[in-house]
């Protein structure tokens, strides 16, 4: 069960104006093993509004070593140092990296833009994925997704985020929104819920 990532989806729907944000917390089960990172942002096959993925307080940093390639570029910038942000825009959008793993991987993901703050409700979503190589770059680690992802983000085309896990082996994710963001539907439940209880409460005075 621990590989189960809050339960087996864990979904976000965007408020307007509203970043959607999780906090990754990692077990590898590769302490001390060279290896890399991959990071990408990726539209569908058709044309997706423009949005944004913000990897930022990475932890820990000391072994990285690279990056060994950032084909997106200048879609892709940064560095796990400080920030690295990868936008959907059309082609490959990738930052890969050498590292020695360490027990536990941290980090925060950010989802920004159009895309997200007024999604169009038209065109393709986006994806974000993350994988963990062997130290030759090319055998994904500990995974059971056909393309080697640990996990990966689908952000659809009315800005609902959907997280899907595929650890396997020693290695576990969790993930957390930073903050509670309700879904659209929800905002329209909140107000009659509080008419309701100012009623019931205005009753009981009476009585």
């Amino acid at each position: 069960m621990k590989k189960i990532l809050c339960g087996l989806l864990l979904a976000v729907g965007a408020v307007s104006g509203a970043p959607i944000i999780y906090d990754f917390s990692i077990v590898t089960g590769l302490a001390g093993t060279p290896g890399a990172l991959d990071f990408q942002y990726n539209p569908g096959p058709a044309a997706a509004q423009t949005s944004t993925a913000t990897v930022s307080l990475f932890a820990p940093t000391a072994t990285l070593s690279g990056p060994v390639a950032t084909p997106g570029a200048p879609s892709v910038t940064g560095s796990l140092l400080t920030s690295l942000a990868l936008k959907n825009d059309p082609g490959f959008n990738d930052y890969f990296i050498n590292y020695t793993f360490p027990a536990l991987i941290t980090f925060q993901l950010t989802f920004s833009g159009p895309g997200v703050d007024t999604p169009s409700n038209t065109g393709a979503g986006s994806t974000f994925a993350f994988s963990l190589y062997d130290a030759a770059g090319t055998t994904p680690l500990n995974s059971s997704n056909i393309d080697g992802f640990l996990f990966r983000i689908d952000l659809s085309n009315q800005g609902l985020a959907i997280v899907q896990n595929f650890a396997a082996g020693g290695t576990t994710v969790s993930a957390t929104t930073s903050s509670i963001v309700p879904e659209p539907s929800s905002l329209l439940v909140a107000p009659a819920s509080l008419v309701l209880l100012a009623l019931l409460r205005r009753r009981s005075r009476v009585r």
